[in-house]
């Protein structure tokens, strides 16, 4: 979803254009970032959990009718028409969901239940159907000769790292805070300064490792 965010903000506007465009699509990426977590916490703590996928769906029904009734990008600085990847796409999806539905259910049905490994089985059929189908379409929706690339499979490793440490972070940390301290979903937008009051409480004399929302790892000191 990031590159291809990039990717098509690149396609839609002119290279003079392309700088403002990238900065109101980073701005939108900030602002959810600092409003998301309060409003999420919000959702769930009032309603549901489930609430959170029921919103986006009118939202983005919205956006999409916008864009397509007011917005008419300037395309005559596109060399050529290029053709859309529908059955690759189709068949990315096909390998995407059974694989999640696995490895989501696994831990309640069992990682040898019959239903996990039909599953897994359908996800590894279709992950070679997906690269079958990419070798041989004319616009794969991925080009895997890309990946041969040190600096594009380089780039994709990084982020792939990050983004698995940071969300097992996340998760997992979330967890601990309802679970084990009790708080409730709209306490946990302030779970920073609630991890280090606990673990100062906890551990007086050792130096915690906060992870930021840039990423970056900083001492968070007990004693503060």
């Amino acid at each position: 979803m990031f590159s291809m965010g990039i990717a098509m903000t690149g396609i839609a506007f002119a290279q003079h254009e392309r700088g403002f465009a990238i900065g109101i699509y980073s701005l939108i990426g900030a602002v959810a970032a600092v409003f998301a977590p309060v409003l999420g916490g919000l959702i769930t703590e009032l309603a549901s959990w489930r609430w959170i996928f029921f919103l986006n769906v009118p939202v983005l029904l919205t956006i999409g009718a916008l864009m397509m009734a007011a917005w008419r990008p300037d395309a005559s600085h596109l060399s050529e028409r290029r053709s859309f990847d529908g059955r690759g796409l189709a068949v990315l999806v096909a390998f995407l969901v059974p694989l999640v539905v696995a490895l989501m259910q696994a831990p309640e049905w069992g990682w040898t239940s019959p239903e996990v490994l039909v599953l897994l089985v359908v996800a590894t059929v279709a992950l070679a159907g997906f690269i079958w189908t990419e070798r041989r379409v004319e616009e794969p929706l991925l080009e895997l000769g890309q990946l041969r690339r040190p600096t594009v499979l380089g780039s994709n490793l990084a982020i792939f790292s990050s983004q698995f440490s940071k969300i097992a972070v996340l998760v997992f940390g979330s967890l601990f805070l309802q679970d084990e301290l009790g708080l409730s979903p709209l306490a946990l937008t302030w779970k920073d300064e609630v991890t280090s009051r606990y673990f100062a409480r906890k551990h007086p004399q050792q130096v915690v490792l906060e992870l930021g929302a840039d990423g970056a790892l900083r001492p968070m000191s007990g004693n503060s």
